[in-house]
């Protein structure tokens, strides 16, 4: 991980130290004329699982209401089809 970084600039990462948690990272590589190190920032992917959870519940919910409208739909034609 660091001599990847160290090597392009920077190397982003997500890994998981444990059971239910999972972290997004990101190194990067610094170097000047007194120092050289490394720089490590990393955040919880929790609330961005759960963001991505609730828009699948939401797609999932829009896709059956569409399919309800576009069955209530055909119906209709179709009943306007035989009255007709």
């Amino acid at each position: 991980m660091f001599d990847y970084a160290k090597n392009i600039g920077e190397n982003r990462v997500t890994w998981q130290p444990q059971d239910g948690v999972r972290v997004a990272t990101v190194v990067t590589y610094y170097e000047n004329a007194s120092s050289s190190g490394y720089v490590l920032a990393g955040r919880s992917l929790r609330e961005v699982e759960s963001r991505v959870s609730k828009l699948g519940g939401l797609v999932l919910f829009g896709w059956l209401v569409s399919l309800l409208v576009l069955f209530l739909a055909i119906s209709f034609a179709a009943y306007k089809k035989i009255k007709k």
